[in-house]
């Protein structure tokens, strides 16, 4: 694990490719099942780690970094679609990009 977190830190092509499959994965997945949602979830934290926590030293400093921005976005969602229900998909989809972006630059 340590030596292909090591190999994927070093080179930047197998760390775009590896964030433009879990966007894939996005696509792919059903949205009828119970799971769908903790999948969205472990792959936006995947995605915040990859593409902007990878360089910290301390492997668990930068997991948590990357939880934290998961946790925001997941909140930020979840109390949109609450307050709002009636909110257009795309409307959702920008929002949630412009919090995620601005909680990856701001933490860390």
């Amino acid at each position: 694990m340590k030596m292909w977190l090591e190999n994927l830190r070093r080179k930047k092509g197998q760390q775009n490719l590896f964030i433009l499959i879990l966007f894939g994965l996005f696509f792919l997945l059903p949205e009828q099942y119970l799971l769908t949602n903790f999948a969205y979830a472990i792959i936006l934290f995947l995605i915040a780690y990859i593409s902007a926590y990878i360089e910290i030293d301390p492997v668990w400093k930068g997991l948590l970094f990357s939880l934290i921005v998961t946790l925001i976005v997941i909140v930020i969602i979840l109390s949109i679609v609450s307050l709002f229900p009636n909110i257009p998909f795309l409307l959702l989809i920008l929002v949630t990009i412009i919090t995620a972006g601005l909680a990856i630059y701001w933490i860390g």
